[in-house]
């Protein structure tokens, strides 16, 4: 799976994105939404939490999760706590979500390797607050 999250600032709205693929890279599940004025690292967190959500939705039991927000990596491998008392809730909520799985891997991969969940999230922000999401 791979996630991403993103904001612009004016109007301030971020969005969010995932693509689920599977070992062969054929696609299970995308999703692009917006989610309101929060700002790219809490929409980095929301990124997941929901990819999560969709991949038990899906019956996925195993499941590598790619992200590019190293801040996001480092605090779910427990070497960063962030000072953001709305991260470290995500990040909860995500260790929550995480237990539901025989097997879950969070990677960061750099910027360029996440292509498809980055151009999700620019096409939610593209959209109008309240438009349908992919």
């Amino acid at each position: 799976m791979y996630v991403d999250g993103g904001a612009r600032p004016a109007p301030r709205i971020a969005a969010i994105g995932h693509v689920i693929v599977d070992a062969d890279g054929v696609t299970l599940g995308t999703n692009a939404t917006l989610i309101g004025p929060e700002s790219a690292v809490v929409a980095e967190y929301m990124a997941l939490l929901a990819g999560l959500r969709h991949a038990r939705s899906l019956r996925i039991d195993r499941i590598e999760a790619r992200s590019d927000c190293r801040l996001l990596v480092t605090h779910l491998h427990g070497e960063h706590t962030p000072i953001n008392p709305a991260l470290v809730q995500l990040g909860g909520d995500i260790v929550e979500q995480m237990r539901q799985f025989d097997a879950v891997v969070v990677s960061w991969i750099p910027s360029a390797e996440n292509d498809r969940a980055h151009a999700l999230v620019s096409e939610a922000l593209g959209r109008p607050l309240g438009g349908p999401s992919a």
